[in-house]
């Protein structure tokens, strides 16, 4: 049985991101990226899984500078039983927004 994972929509708010992503059995999700805090879940079955997408304090520079980072991330999904697979993605982090009085 080969792990199978797919990277779906990005959502971003106040500096952070939220990737759903989509796989085929039960086990365990890691995202990695250069830009972008490790983070994990863990998977009950098939279905989908939201992860959280957090700056290092390299983006949150780039974030306070211009008010947006693009980050590339990987997850990689490791199934219970079976070969782990990888699908990348890319996120557009956007500055917390002030409050005008």
């Amino acid at each position: 049985m080969v792990g199978d994972v797919a990277v779906g929509k990005v959502k971003a708010k106040k500096g952070k991101a939220t990737v759903t992503t989509t796989v085929n059995a039960a086990g365990t999700l890691e995202l990695s990226g250069g830009a972008v805090k490790p983070a994990t879940a863990t998977a009950g079955g098939r279905g989908e899984v939201a992860l959280q997408i957090k700056p290092t304090s390299k983006a949150k520079r780039a974030l306070r500078k211009k008010g947006s980072a693009r980050v590339r991330f990987t997850v990689t999904f490791t199934p219970l039983l079976g070969t782990p697979d990888s699908a990348d993605g890319t996120a557009k982090l956007k500055k917390k927004s002030k409050k005008k009085d």
